[in-house]
């Protein structure tokens, strides 16, 4: 599926969302049901999923437990009544997800469309350079951009690592390769915005 696409799972969307959707010239799937949407969408790519699954937050929780397992970069609007969301049993389980009430109001679901897809265009980012620290850095690169994510110099991380300032700059050349970067200031913000740190499994770390 394209990027930006938004994923509708739903038995019965509301119509004025639907309308909404066909207006706005989306890519979209349409799903009826939970393990169908789990089977068939592209988890990995960074996408919004609208959800109005008919009243039941267990539904809801199995979608977003489901996504989570799986590291996905997607995030979720529910298309809910305030009532069911956070009705006594529920309220403290729903208190912290993205909903939009009904009858829904357009302006509050293009904010939080849009919210979602930058929320998932950002995950999609960590988890890109997850992998490329955890599967393509060798441990000697993933040790001295964890020095560049520190704004240390070369010729600190050249002492810190009894090495030569040339050895250095040749590794710094290798990691603009797996990363991609230009240059080296490129490189510098790409390593303190997802410094390997913060954004590789704790287990990985150096």
């Amino acid at each position: 599926m394209p990027l930006n696409t938004v994923y509708t799972l739903s038995e019965n969307l509301d119509l004025t969302v639907q309308a909404w959707l066909d207006a706005k010239g989306f890519a979209t799937e349409h799903f009826t049901q939970i393990d169908d949407f789990i089977a068939r969408a592209d988890l990995t790519q960074p996408s919004c999923v609208l959800m109005q699954l008919d009243s039941s937050v267990q539904h809801y929780a199995k979608v977003i437990s489901q996504l989570t397992v799986q590291n996905s970069p997607m995030h979720v609007v529910i298309i809910e009544s305030h009532d069911t969301l956070f009705s006594g049993q529920h309220s403290s389980t729903c208190s912290s997800l993205p909903f939009i009430d009904l009858p829904p109001d357009i302006d509050t679901l293009e904010t939080a469309v849009l919210r979602a897809f930058q929320l998932a265009a950002e995950k999609h980012k960590v988890n890109t350079m997850a992998h490329i620290y955890c599967h393509e850095f060798t441990a000697r690169e993933l040790e001295i951009a964890q020095q560049l994510a520190k704004k240390k110099t070369i010729t600190e991380i050249a002492q810190y690592l009894v090495l030569s300032p040339t050895t250095v700059e040749r590794y710094v050349c290798r990691i603009r390769e797996k990363t991609a970067c230009q240059t080296v200031d490129a490189l510098l913000v790409l390593l303190v915005d997802y410094p390997p740190e913060l954004v590789m499994p704790r287990a990985m770390y150096l």
